[in-house]
């Protein structure tokens, strides 16, 4: 279980490697599923997680892509605590959709399909910033979206 757990910790640093340095983003998700996701034993590492600031920065990427207000529906979301990792996938505006997020970086990738006819592809990095309001509430921004 150790070597298998090392062996996920590489890939998801060289998933974050290329995460930051790489213009496909296409990469990262093949990365993801065909080398990391497919095993149980990497599954089976992830606890369900609620984020407020991922929901958000979901709708926002969702926002940005339709040009409407945008619906996060179905939300499920899994955090590897150790590795400072989440996974998921929801919908937004009732088109399916996947992230992948690195906490220690503030940064990760949502893919999602935009046409189900065609199951043509928009991925979109992200990055995620809090901006603290003086009042009592928290505002939710998101940092920045990168498309291809």
């Amino acid at each position: 279980m150790a070597d298998q757990r090392a062996d996920h910790r590489r890939k998801l640093e060289e998933m974050k490697k290329v995460l930051v340095t790489d213009e496909d983003f296409g990469r990262v998700y093949r990365i993801f599923f065909d080398e990391v996701a497919c095993h149980r034993s990497f599954m089976a590492l992830g606890k369900k997680e609620k984020s407020p600031l991922l929901k958000t920065t979901l709708r926002l990427v969702g926002e940005s892509l339709f040009g409407t207000p945008c619906e996060v529906t179905g939300l499920f979301l899994f955090r590897l605590k150790q590795e400072k990792f989440i996974h998921g996938c929801c919908n937004l505006n009732f088109h399916p959709a996947t992230i992948i997020y690195f906490e220690d970086i503030d940064m990760g990738m949502s893919a999602i399909i935009r046409d189900m006819r065609t199951s043509m592809m928009t991925y979109s990095r992200i990055t995620t910033t809090v901006v603290r309001d003086t009042g009592k509430a928290h505002n939710l921004v998101s940092g920045g979206i990168s498309r291809h």
